[in-house]
């Protein structure tokens, strides 16, 4: 078989296998698929049609590129890319950032690569109205928090160990200043991720 004749037997392989989805957008009630529900599938598939996959970035830096070469016929390469989008998490290191990119990136190209759709995704989201968390300044920091931990899911329950674990990392004491600081962060970060790929926040909208 040449490299096509080989991927789409592998996508059809992939497709009778079941993909199960393990990421879940609690607001939203769908699911969708996380890196390590198909990656296992595809290698699998790759080994047996002997294709072997490589991720790499274009010569000037500004996409991801899947390579899926036959292995019997070196030659034959089908080539997939996405464009290159950065990461800014807060309060992360520069090499967790990187992972992220990489991360999501090579989900989406294994996904294009292989046809693997979250239809109900896109027809959930299709006319979802969006969350709007709107900041009360007449609310404590404290209050503000917890508010928007409720908003975005997180267990409000364990905010008191994080803020714990916060102090200890800053070496400061749990006060306004922390919380704010804490606060801030989370919202750049969940602003940032509903305009990327992270779909849990896609419906996500922050008002000042």
């Amino acid at each position: 078989m040449n490299i096509y004749e080989k991927l789409q037997a592998a996508r059809i392989k992939i497709a009778a296998g079941g993909i199960q989805k393990s990421g879940k957008n609690e607001f939203a009630k769908y699911k969708y698929y996380g890196l390590g529900d198909f990656l296992p599938q595809i290698m699998e598939a790759c080994d047996e049609l002997k294709i072997t996959p490589i991720i790499s970035t274009d010569s000037e830096g500004r996409k991801f590129v899947l390579e899926l070469i036959n292995s019997e016929s070196p030659e034959e390469v089908i080539r997939f890319s996405i464009p290159i989008v950065q990461a800014q998490l807060k309060g992360v290191q520069p090499i967790q950032n990187l992972g992220a990119v990489i991360t999501y990136s090579r989900r989406y190209l294994y996904m294009l690569a292989f046809e693997i759709i979250e239809t109900d995704v896109i027809e959930e989201s299709t006319g979802m109205q969006e969350r709007t968390f709107k900041l009360d300044s007449t609310k404590s920091p404290r209050e503000e928090l917890e508010r928007f931990w409720k908003f975005v899911g997180y267990d409000v329950d364990r905010l008191d160990e994080y803020l714990d674990k916060q102090s200890m990392k800053r070496g400061v004491p749990i006060d306004d200043d922390l919380i704010t600081s804490v606060l801030n962060a989370q919202i750049d970060y969940v602003t940032r991720e509903a305009q990327k790929i992270n779909s849990q926040f896609s419906d996500v909208k922050i008002e000042s």
